[in-house]
């Protein structure tokens, strides 16, 4: 397991990428009458028949669409251009009416390109259910190891895991609980076999620590967390911050995709000065009991019953 905090790898992480991230566009037919928009985001350098590096660039898919009738065009697969580029390794899902354009979501999947392609979708839909769907439409064609999603995002992601093969979930946020109503039954229905990551701000009202940790200890599946210190759900920062501290979240989730270690389970990012930190994996913080007083009382009075009483009080 790489170690994170050592100064070449602060440098590297918080500089430009050496390779840069590319990013293709493009649409996926993910029912006869529904498609759907895709980024794909590589590093791989992309060469055409001349030995000279070219951009990637979709071809244009705009078939019709009506109803009952299948498209009449096969969804653009980036990784069919060439053998080098692999197909991701992760499908990322946006929250609710949030385009795949967003800031803070794109500098998260920006930072984990630097180490795995990914592929990001944009659904539109209310129903969890439907979301779900979009994932395993996505895995018939382009193969993955993991799903994850933005907060309702996360939420479909959870349900996309329990009806595919992939067993490892990363969360960039999750909203946990709305209001009165708590969402952790999905969360508790994943098996043992599962490992999520999550990302979190500590400051999200959406998804309380206190309440987590009560979860986590309740789940069967593996848990990671990544606490962002002073961080909302929305992920919100001042001036270039709300670049970097995304795109540091993502690859740092990128790395745990490649190596994570089960005994070391919560890492922390800050920022200090302006600067963002962060600290290498830790084991899971233990909350100890609060230390027991004891107090002997000795009551000596002969009217008591049986004369004198001894009482021991725990405090």
């Amino acid at each position: 397991m790489e170690l994170l905090t050592t100064p070449e790898n602060m440098i590297r992480m918080r500089g430009e990428p050496v390779h840069p991230v590319r990013k293709v566009r493009f649409t996926h037919w993910s029912s006869p009458r529904e498609l759907i928009d895709c980024r794909f985001y590589f590093t791989q350098n992309h060469t055409g028949n001349d030995g000279v590096a070219v951009e990637l660039e979709p071809e244009s898919i705009t078939p019709e669409r009506l109803p009952q009738q299948p498209p009449r065009k096969r969804s653009y697969n980036p990784t069919s251009h060439t053998s080098s580029l692999s197909s991701p390794r992760l499908h990322l899902h946006t929250r609710s009416n949030f385009n795949l354009d967003s800031p803070g979501f794109e500098d998260f999947a920006l930072g984990f390109a630097r180490h795995h392609n990914v592929l990001m979708f944009e659904d539109r839909s209310e129903s969890l259910d439907h979301r779900a769907a979009n994932f395993r439409s996505l895995l018939n064609h382009f193969t993955a190891t993991a799903l994850g999603g933005r907060s309702r995002g996360a939420r479909a992601a959870v349900r996309g895991a329990m009806y595919t093969s992939c067993k490892t979930l990363i969360f960039y946020t999750y909203p946990l609980v709305r209001d009165l109503e708590t969402r952790f039954e999905k969360l508790l229905a994943l098996d043992s076999k599962t490992e999520v990551l999550f990302v979190l701000g500590d400051s999200n009202p959406q998804c309380p620590e206190m309440q987590l940790a009560l979860v986590r200890k309740r789940m069967e599946a593996k848990m990671w967390w990544v606490r962002v210190l002073r961080a909302d759900h929305r992920f919100e920062f001042k001036e270039d911050l709300k670049k970097r501290i995304p795109d540091v979240c993502g690859q740092i989730a990128g790395l745990w995709l490649k190596s994570r270690d089960f005994g070391l389970t919560e890492l922390t990012v800050q920022t200090k000065d302006g600067v963002v930190v962060w600290t290498e994996w830790m084991a899971l913080r233990v909350e100890l009991e609060g230390s027991v007083t004891s107090i002997n009382l000795e009551i000596l009075s002969p009217n008591l019953s049986g004369g004198n009483r001894s009482i021991t009080v725990r405090l």
